[in-house]
């Protein structure tokens, strides 16, 4: 036998957190596997793909914040015109590759992709007898205290998965805080730990400088708005700067002037990493990338409560959960205000700068690849 091979699904519809992350542990287990990256979708500029991911793109799906229907990035092909084509693509690929490994980004936590993705399962094992199915899910779920799909994410976690990875720190905020039922999962669950990227730079000198974001960027630009008028007024009493990324999805910057004190960025993410290692005070909305590497490299982390349509807590669990714990600072909507989120960055600029958090689990990759090993070798 040679080298294993390792098939990874990944699909995300507005934001970038399941992308990031899945390139991640993608990128850790090249030293020991093959590894097919199936990406369903928009593509991103502002995140490199290390060339020995065998990396393909799908005709890209996504959708917007208050809608549950899909809809094809490229304007001329339907939605329907895009599934068919991916149902294509995936059944080439498969009975080509024959992979050892499956791993699906998110599901069964998610069920967008359903069918997709267990005709991806049902073809792997028909080639192969011996694969071995991996879920890949992040620290919360969506819900606060369940939805009615939660028994049929356990169905199906029991009936074609041979082991799940939650990347995140079950001394920090446990699966069951956001998913209730994780004690019926029957087969293997691993909390490996935070997954952050192996670029971050810890321990860097402090540089007297303010990150903000908003990652894909379909949301939050209320948050980048707000901070940049609250800055321009307490830009004189302060000797720090504001950094500013776009999001990946929107170019908002046109309008706007930099000045000697505020900057501003494209999306791209090697970039950013470097900016926020060496930071101050990160301003987010909450993410699991960027807290999760606010929370590593030490910075002093504020983050926005934003109000998410649906029934989407994922956040507000994240937020409350760590704020909790002391790790960060909240911000609220009516703190948006102009003056008030002034006298808050004035407030944070002259907090005591804190050091990295003791006691996190930020080996997720490591700790993933150690699990996917030791399932395939039996």
């Amino acid at each position: 036998m040679g080298v294993a091979k390792v098939f990874i699904h990944c699909q995300y519809v507005y934001g970038l957190g399941h992308l990031v992350r899945a390139l991640q542990l993608a990128k850790g287990l090249l030293s020991d596997f093959e590894v097919y990256f199936l990406s369903g979708g928009e593509s991103v500029e502002g995140i490199s793909v290390d060339l020995e991911i065998n990396f393909i793109q799908l005709d890209a799906l996504y959708k917007e914040e208050d809608s549950n229907q899909l809809s094809s990035v490229d304007a001329n092909l339907t939605t329907e015109d895009c599934l068919n084509n991916r149902e294509i693509v995936i059944n080439n690929l498969i009975k080509e590759i024959r992979p050892d490994v499956v791993i699906t980004e998110h599901f069964p936590f998610g069920f967008l992709f359903e069918k997709e993705v267990l005709n991806l399962i049902s073809k792997a094992k028909s080639v192969n007898n011996q694969v071995k199915i991996v879920s890949s899910v992040r620290d919360i779920i969506e819900t606060k205290k369940g939805s009615e799909s939660d028994q049929k994410t356990v169905s199906f976690l029991n009936e074609y998965y041979d082991l799940l990875l939650v990347h995140g720190d079950e001394n920090v905020i446990p699966l069951e805080t956001s998913f209730s039922l994780s004690n019926e999962v029957n087969i293997r669950q691993i909390s490996t730990g935070y997954v952050v990227d192996n670029s971050l730079k810890i321990g860097q000198d402090r540089k007297k400088t303010i990150v903000v974001s908003v990652a894909g960027g379909r949301v939050g630009r209320e948050l980048k708005d707000a901070v940049i008028d609250a800055f321009k007024i307490i830009q004189n009493q302060v000797n720090h700067k504001l950094l500013v990324f776009d999001g990946a999805f929107n170019y908002d910057f046109e309008h706007v002037h930099a000045n000697d004190n505020i900057q501003f960025f494209k999306f791209d993410r090697s970039v950013f990493l470097k900016e926020l290692s060496k930071s101050d005070i990160s301003i987010s909305l909450g993410g699991y990338n960027t807290t999760v590497e606010s929370l590593c490299v030490g910075n002093k982390t504020l983050i926005y409560n934003r109000e998410f349509l649906g029934q989407n807590f994922e956040q507000d669990i994240r937020i409350s959960s760590l704020a909790a714990l002391g790790f960060i600072k909240t911000l609220e909507e009516e703190q948006l205000e102009l003056n008030k989120l002034a006298d808050i960055l004035l407030d944070q600029i002259s907090s005591q700068s804190k050091s990295s958090i003791n006691n996190v689990n930020f080996d997720g990759v490591k700790r993933s690849i150690k699990e996917i090993k030791e399932l395939i070798n039996g």
